[in-house]
């Protein structure tokens, strides 16, 4: 009798910039460069404004001899002198989609995120246009454990048995989000 061997789907540009931003987030979680957290999309250093920070990550670069338009700059740029493991940043689903997806394809400058206001309002809707509204959405769900903002019945249930097997804002639960999302080309189907 003969294996049948399936070829693998070949993913599209945006399955493979979602799936590349999602093992991103994964790796920068496993490596505690982000700590899972509610209260925000993306806090940097506690409840300080994000401003003071971005201010300060150009005044590095400046004393390196790297001079910017801090208007034009590109977030990503500034991101090393923001995020790291000596400066780990607390993120909820959103907040390390967003982060991650600066990071790997620099489309966010420091202009929009004037429009912003800061970087945790722009992480909102910097996921949901990386990943699809409601895609985005449902992961922020799960993760915060939002039943109340649930759409159907059974997502309720299926919440409630997420946050059973891998708690309740924890570095497990966005991992297993991720890694869902990554087995079903950047869609997350609990």
């Amino acid at each position: 009798m003969k294996k049948t061997i399936k070829k693998a789907k070949k993913l599209t540009k945006v399955e493979t910039e979602r799936v590349a931003v999602l093992k991103d987030a994964i790796a920068q979680l496993r490596l505690k460069i982000y700590k899972a957290s509610g209260g925000g999309y993306v806090r940097l250093r506690g409840d300080e404004p994000d401003w003071e920070e971005l201010v300060r990550a150009q005044d590095v670069l400046q004393t390196a001899g790297i001079k910017l338009n801090l208007v034009n700059t590109e977030v990503q740029k500034l991101l090393p002198n923001l995020v790291s493991k000596a400066k780990p940043c607390k993120v909820c689903a959103k907040g390390a989609l967003a982060i991650s997806a600066i990071k790997k394809f620099n489309n966010l400058s420091i202009g929009e995120l004037a429009d912003s206001y800061d970087l945790d309002s722009a992480a909102d809707f910097k996921a949901q246009e990386f990943f699809g509204e409601e895609n985005a959405d449902r992961m922020e769900r799960f993760y915060e454990s939002w039943t109340e903002k649930a759409t159907t019945v059974e997502e309720i249930n299926q919440i409630r048995e997420w946050v059973k097997k891998y708690g309740y804002h924890t570095d497990k639960m966005l991992i297993a989000i991720y890694t869902n999302a990554i087995a079903n080309n950047g869609i997350f189907k609990p």
